[in-house]
């Protein structure tokens, strides 16, 4: 194993004499550099200035941030505070009776943090509908079926076209309102008034997906939210298939036919009864992988 490297204390750290040095030395740079010249010439008062800076100043402040009692406090602070926040957002908008309850507690709303996170909601909300929306028109109604009922899924039974369009309404609402209380226009960033300078999104590829590592991991990201992963894992096993050896080919393809076609993924991961046969044929000697291959393309 590698040596420990010792950590290294900055000099001013040694004692507190060397401390308090060196805060009268920064206390003295600060001084000259914003009283007039005359003031600084004059030794006796920018002496006592430097005392006073550097012992009733910078010294508590730097015995407080390194007070870790310090710190550990802020943070639940900031974190109840940000608890109590969420808790009030939830009971003034997550049970509004109907549409048009919540659209009034939005213009009556005054709190420009609670309208944001207002805004913030509607976003994801919009985002999952057109998700779900999409996977109902790609014919993926079963999808159900192929693991616990979640929340996006729930959203199938909605009429979709008009819940996205309410919450559409919803947000240019709540951003009229944001903005009115001097907060950021973000409808500056609405698809339809955005500059036209604005680059435009990319769509890519499924292979330009499959050989980035980076939108790669995205898309495994999406399909665990869609309960899918095992099927990118199953194409990525196939795919390693084409770049091992002969040698281990057939190895390589015991493994990824017990691992991901006869256990339990294989009820998420569908392929063809016909193609099965065709892989057990090629693990048996009687025939090429292009079962695997189809598979794959499948």
């Amino acid at each position: 194993s590698d040596p420990m490297v010792p950590f290294v204390l900055h000099p001013c750290l040694i004692s507190k004499q060397e401390e308090l040095d060196y805060l009268r030395h920064i206390a003295e740079a600060v001084i000259v550099t914003i009283l007039p010249e005359k003031d600084c010439r004059n030794d006796e008062y920018r002496l006592i200035l430097r005392e006073i800076v550097a012992c009733s100043v910078l010294s508590p402040i730097a015995e407080t941030f390194c007070d870790p009692d310090y710190f550990n406090r802020t943070f639940l602070m900031q974190i109840e505070a940000r608890e109590k926040m969420l808790e009030t957002h939830k009971k003034r908008y997550a049970y509004a009776k109907s549409f048009e309850d919540f659209i009034k507690l939005i213009t009556i709303c005054d709190d420009l943090e609670t309208l944001k996170e207002i805004r913030y909601k509607i976003i994801a909300e919009i985002m999952q509908s057109a998700v779900i929306k999409n996977l109902k028109k790609g014919g993926l109604e079963d999808a159900r079926a192929q693991g616990s009922i979640k929340k996006g899924l729930m959203l199938k039974s909605r009429n979709l076209k008009r819940y996205i369009k309410q919450c559409t309404y919803a947000k240019s609402v709540c951003e009229r309102r944001i903005c009115a209380l001097g907060g950021p226009d973000l409808r500056f960033f609405d698809h339809r008034t955005a500059n036209q300078n604005k680059t435009p999104s990319k769509a890519f590829t499924f292979k330009q997906i499959m050989d980035n590592p980076v939108t790669r991991s995205y898309f495994n990201k999406y399909l665990e939210w869609e309960s899918s992963s095992p099927m990118l894992k199953t194409w990525l096993a196939i795919e390693n298939l084409k770049y091992v050896s002969q040698e281990d080919l057939l190895s390589n393809a015991t493994e990824v036919y017990e691992r991901f076609i006869i256990s339990t993924t294989s009820k998420q991961v569908r392929i063809d009864r016909t193609l099965i046969r065709g892989m057990e044929a090629f693990l048996n000697g009687s025939k090429g992988p292009d079962s695997f291959i189809a598979a794959q393309r499948q």
